[in-house]
């Protein structure tokens, strides 16, 4: 059984969890390294992947300029010190502004408050690859139909909840993508406005989950975590929505995106994809996830 914590409390994840934090939610591989152990140990990852995103420009009123300086980013670093001399691989998953939007770390951000960005993340267990690359548009990851359902329930689900504060819809599949993430997947949605501050690594970065594949802590020089992390294929969402201070966002439809990203290229010296190794597919999640770093209402499905 899947555990997180939520602020000090241990809780087993049911089939469907809907709560308001304002803490991490982290399974216990990774949620007692502290923020200043975490920034230090990425200093120097061991695998880094991007996928760039076409967004808006969310200093101006909804809804906005294209601007196509955005991006998703990923990082692995394994043997990351866990305390009783022992390790874990971490994978830091971000998303990156482009800086002249954003205010210097740590003060107000000049996001205008007419925006309110839903973003999402799926992690399918199997979903890995060993290619050189990744397409970040999901082409040959996810089917055509799949994506197109996915991005078309993404904006009509928008703002219909049943509660006005938050506005991002649920992260459940659309049919036609039931076979695609098979029975064991992980979805978490977040969002962005104008109370969410970018992270403390960079002015135009916001953190978004830290996650652990190890089942529990390992001795250093093991790379099983490791192998599985920079093969793993994750699925981000965006909703370039509104606010509830958007007089004319109530008669627009936001507009989606879905991208794919890995930690697909190897830092000089770590371990490289290697041909011996085997990945399994599909089966009961093996897997200790996830620390979402974000203030809101987080929902969370496990089948």
């Amino acid at each position: 059984m899947l555990s997180l914590l939520i602020g000090l409390t241990i809780a087993a994840l049911l089939p469907q969890l809907s709560a308001a934090v304002s803490a991490p939610i982290s399974s216990d591989v990774v949620a007692f390294i502290t923020n200043e152990a975490w920034d230090a140990a990425f200093l120097s990852p061991n695998a880094t992947g991007q996928a760039p995103v076409d967004g808006f420009n969310i200093s101006t009123p909804y809804p906005g300029a294209k601007s196509g300086s955005w991006s998703w980013s990923i990082q692995v670093k394994n043997d990351m010190p866990n305390g009783n001399s022992k390790f874990v691989t971490g994978t830091w998953i971000q998303l990156d502004a482009p800086d002249d939007l954003l205010q210097p770390a740590g003060s107000s951000s000049s996001i205008d408050p007419s925006w309110y960005i839903c973003d999402s993340l799926y992690f399918v267990d199997g979903l890995t690859s060993d290619a050189a690359s990744v397409d970040a548009g999901c082409g040959g990851v996810l089917p055509a139909e799949c994506k197109a359902d996915m991005l078309r329930a993404m904006a009509s689900g928008f703002n219909k909840a049943s509660s006005r504060v938050f506005r991002c819809p649920s992260v459940d599949l659309v049919p036609s993508c039931k076979d695609a993430f098979g029975k064991g997947w992980y979805g978490v949605a977040s969002t962005i406005d104008r109370d969410r501050k970018p992270g403390p690594s960079s002015s135009g970065t916001f953190d978004f989950a830290r996650i652990g594949l190890d089942e529990d802590e390992h001795e250093a020089g093991n790379l099983t975590a490791y192998d599985k992390s920079i093969r793993q294929i994750y699925i981000a969402g965006l909703i370039w929505g509104y606010s509830n201070v958007s007089s004319p966002g109530e008669s627009l439809t936001p507009e989606t995106s879905l991208s794919c990203l890995r930690a697909n290229r190897i830092t000089e010296g770590s371990r490289k994809l290697s041909a011996g190794v085997s990945m399994s597919s599909g089966g009961s999640l093996g897997l200790a996830v996830l620390a979402v770093l974000v203030a809101g209402v987080v929902s969370a499905w496990l089948f």
